[in-house]
């Protein structure tokens, strides 16, 4: 039952910020920008869990994830404002994200 509650506010969340984002472009990026997800995920860990050690732990993964994400916004707002088409679009950042990723832990970050 925890699995389908988990499930449906999730979506209902994704269903949120893409109505918004249909008729506010701006405000929908600024609530998709926001940590919707890691407070979601921060609270169904605890509520199954209550490991407030396991909570750090994931904060901690979930910052060290900002700067790869950071490099993906930043291609695909040069992309997708030079009209590029969406899946090349896509798969360029993803493979961004991937690239400094794969840096990040070779070099900085021994996870």
């Amino acid at each position: 039952m925890l699995f389908v509650l988990k499930l449906i506010t999730s979506s209902l969340m994704i269903v949120l910020v893409t109505e918004i984002a249909k008729k506010y472009t701006v405000i929908g990026g600024f609530i998709a920008a926001f940590p919707i997800n890691i407070l979601l995920t921060l609270f169904w860990l605890y509520v199954e869990k209550k490991d407030i050690i396991m909570l750090g732990k994931f904060a901690h993964s979930a910052f060290l994830g900002l700067f790869p994400t950071m490099f993906f916004l930043v291609v695909i707002t040069i992309l997708f404002s030079k009209n590029n088409p969406f899946l090349p679009t896509i798969v360029t950042g993803l493979g961004i994200l991937a690239l400094v990723v794969f840096l990040q832990h070779k070099f900085f970050i021994n996870i």
